[in-house]
């Protein structure tokens, strides 16, 4: 259902004789009275009301640090931080003070400097939200370095003036960097291309929404120009706003005390323009000590978000079209870290020394709209990642809902590629970390990472248009069964293959590449391309450095190939019981990969791509809308896998060793008793627990996604292979896509293993291994196929 878009008459009419007149001026800003919708004497609105007021008209008010140019960087912080705000707007020629040296430009500053002033920023609780960088470079490797290093400060949108033959490559930038580009304008003198609004929305028009209008109205007042009526002709191509009120004097006053009818605006903005809006409180009054006037100008607008957002008549930014058709958008967001970090994946400790290549989340947006404009979604984030811990998940979820109201969140899927070297995102303690605080708490990591995670939703959302998509099955060697199986019936995982004792590996390979590309309009490449291979991404899982592992060359190669804004989604596929690593025929793999001069990452790259390419010739020309979108959700309970008093003895014995042992070591444990002891005390807890409830139960949650005559399915384990199987052997589609390690409901990922694992012991076998076991694992099938059949009833 459409929802009504308020627009006063007046408005209207003033828009409409302005663009027939071209840019002339429009709108009388003289001799006004103060808004009348303005200050009032009513007390300011809660935190929260005003939360969910912003939320809804999808504002962020945040402070201009050009408002205490006086001051340097570091002092402007501390004082933006007592405001009740969390967004800081800065300018690249303040000086940063704080010990460091040199003006706010991140292209020029060092990484330690970039640390120190995240560290700064986090510590006040403030992010660094947008900055002023009025021109660029003509080289566009220096535009690049711009970018990068701005994303490194979180910064979400630049203010400037760029020359109009330099937006084509600003947009790149801005879609590959998540950075926005709002045109900037100060007088018809000064900004020629820039300083009216019809000629900012021409050029707006021309770009995707990487490009867009961040006006000042102190600027359109000075130059006759009615800010109402400004923010009407730019419509929805407002990204932010220099605010400014203006005396008759044309003196800056706080916001709502002059002639500049900024409520109005503010009404007229929340009726035209539902993309994000960052509200920039730019005071240029009191240079000494702005501190009061900003302040109140910080609850002016929060008492007109209120009053505005309990207008129901307004559009609400993420509203589903009306247009019947099947709408696409993908976006890639960079989650590696500033500082160094705990990895996940073992059971000691390893800081990050470095950065072998980036960590991303990758997201890609399918949405139809039928023909009563009803619509339906699917969100695929696919995360370099260990496995969905249960803290991030709820992280990302809970700004999901905060962001994207109207979206039901259990059509988002998370997923990992199962790097294990990337940055751990457990409880706090549970790697032994330095105590003088130089390594990121795997809680601020969740923190940043969940917050690009839901700014790379919110501009794949923002990107979709009306695309098409294809599908197809593809074949590579990637992974081995990783267990091995010996004469006395004992699997071990990574066992040796050359033992006289060896007999077999214990389980089937899967070699599937299944296909999905997502198109854009008519465009020669796709935009998106999910990739589901069974084989977790962990080549370099023992490495001292931040690495995506095999996704990183692959992704890579794709790029060269579809090029470099194409959004690669690596979905892991059901591999508990599989490895990239050579478990036989070593030396004719080893002497084939140096031939071709690869690394291991390089060469399952290599195979994957080749699978994917030959894939998309072959059914490049087959570009459908689908018939149907549709996402089926549900938790479910799987029995626990008991704990046997024989379990429970000897994890109590290896517990307390463990606990011995890392408080007795020098490093407290890091070197792998610190975690291992809590992992062997986790089944004491469990057995602890079987007297008050003998048959637990373990709740998780499962999807089927139908996309045409395909279908995803989704679960939260390290699943054995097995299962997959059986799965696609069963499934009702054309083409089925199992996902493993996507989010889970009360825990994350751990093994699932078959009934012959079991029988075969091992580690991921073993209780410790496992919540489920052999039985949940067949519930957790039936169930899915279940969902999968009822997806394709008519």
């Amino acid at each position: 259902m459409t929802q009504k878009i308020h627009f006063p008459f007046v408005l209207l009419l003033a828009a409409l004789l302005f663009m027939a007149a071209g840019p002339a001026v429009f709108g009388d800003s003289g001799g006004g009275p103060a808004d009348a919708a303005g200050m009032g004497d009513s007390e300011a609105p809660s935190f929260a009301e005003t939360e969910r007021a912003l939320q809804k008209l999808n504002w962020k008010i945040t402070v201009a640090a050009y408002s205490f140019r006086k001051f340097t960087f570091w002092e402007t912080v501390d004082q933006v931080s007592e405001m009740g705000i969390d967004s800081l707007y800065g300018f690249n020629f303040q000086t940063v003070g704080g010990g460091i040296e040199g003006k706010l430009d991140p292209a020029a500053l060092s990484d330690e400097a970039l640390w120190k002033i995240r560290t700064k920023l986090d510590s006040a609780g403030l992010e660094l939200t947008a900055l002023y960088y009025g021109a660029y470079p003509s080289d566009e490797a220096a535009c690049r370095r711009i970018f990068e290093r701005s994303r490194m400060l979180g910064v979400r949108y630049f203010v400037s003036e760029p020359r109009p033959e330099q937006l084509p490559m600003l947009e790149r930038l801005g879609e590959e960097y998540g950075i926005t580009v709002g045109m900037h304008g100060h007088d018809k003198k000064s900004s020629p291309n820039t300083w009216h609004p019809s000629l900012v929305m021409k050029e707006c028009a021309k770009y995707s929404p990487a490009i867009g209008a961040f006006s000042d109205t102190g600027h359109w007042i000075r130059s006759g120009l009615e800010p109402a009526a400004g923010v009407a002709v730019l419509k929805g191509r407002t990204v932010g706003l220099d605010l400014h009120d203006l005396n008759e004097a044309g003196e800056d006053v706080p916001l709502g005390t002059g002639t500049g009818k900024i409520a109005e605006m503010l009404e007229t903005l929340a009726g035209v323009n539902a993309a994000p809006v960052l509200l920039g409180i730019e005071y240029l009054g009191s240079p000494e000590d702005p501190s009061a006037d900003v302040k109140q100008s910080v609850d002016f607008l929060k008492k007109q978000a209120v009053r505005l957002a309990s207008k129901t008549e307004f559009r609400v930014w993420g509203g589903r079209r009306a247009a019947p058709g099947f709408y696409v958008g993908a976006v890639s967001s960079d989650i590696t870290p500033l500082r160094p970090v705990s990895l996940a994946g073992q059971f000691y400790t390893r800081i990050s020394q470095g950065v072998a290549t980036p960590v991303t989340a990758n997201a890609a947006v399918a949405e139809k709209v039928g023909e009563d404009g009803e619509s339906a979604c699917v969100i695929f984030v696919s995360i370099d990642t260990a496995c969905i811990q249960k803290l991030f998940k709820e992280a990302v979820f809970e700004k999901f809902r905060q962001n994207f109201p109207d979206l039901d969140v259990r059509s988002l899927i998370l997923t990992a590629t199962h790097t294990h070297s990337a940055p751990d995102m457990n409880a706090d303690g549970y790697y032994v970390l330095p105590k003088d605080g130089s390594v990121m708490k795997p809680s601020e990591y969740i923190e940043f990472a969940s917050e690009r995670v839901i700014d790379a939703i919110r501009r794949a959302w923002e990107s979709r248009t009306e695309g098409a998509y294809s599908y197809g099955l593809g074949l590579a060697a990637a992974a081995y069964n990783r267990r091995a199986v010996y004469a006395n019936g004992n699997a071990v995982m990574y066992g040796s293959t050359n033992d006289p004792n060896f007999r077999a590996v214990e389980g089937m390979e899967d070699h599937d590449v299944g296909c999905m590309f997502f198109w854009k309009g008519e465009d020669d490449a796709p935009a998106a391309i999910l990739v589901n291979v069974a084989c977790p991404s962990q080549v370099n899982g023992s490495s001292s450095f931040i690495d995506a592992d095999l996704w990183h060359p692959a992704r890579e190669l794709l790029r060269q190939r579809y090029g470099k804004d194409v959004v690669v989604l690596g979905l892991c596929g059901a591999a508990g019981d599989q490895s990239p690593h050579i478990r036989y025929r070593h030396e004719a793999e080893i002497r084939m990969q140096r031939l071709r001069g690869l690394e291991r990452t390089e060469e399952l790259a290599r195979r994957i791509v080749n699978a994917v390419n030959e894939t998309f010739e072959t059914v490049k020309n087959v570009r459908e809308v689908p018939s149907v979108v549709k996402c089926l959700y549900e938790e479910i309970e799987l029995p626990e896998r008991l704990i046997t008093k024989v379990d429970y003895e000897n994890a109590l014995t290896n517990a307390k060793q463990m606990e011995e042992a890392a408080a007795n070591a020098p490093d407290r444990g890091a070197s792998g008793p610190h975690a291992l002891g809590a992992w062997h005390r986790s089944i004491v807890e469990r057995w602890e627990k079987l007297a008050e409830d003998p048959a637990p139960t373990y709740r998780t949650c499962v999807r089927a996604v139908r996309i045409g005559d395909t279908v995803f399915c989704t679960n939260q384990f390290e699943l054995y292979t097995d299962f997959g199987i059986q799965m696609k052997s069963r499934s009702p589609a054309v083409q089925t896509f199992v996902v493993q390690l996507c989010e889970g409901v009360q825990g994350d990922g751990t093994y699932l293993p078959s009934e012959r694992a079991v029988k075969g012991e091992g580690y991921g076998a073993v209780v410790q291994s496992n919540m489920v076991g052999p039985e949940g694992g067949q519930i957790l099938v039936e169930r899915s196929l279940e969902m999968m059949h009822e997806l394709f009833r008519k």
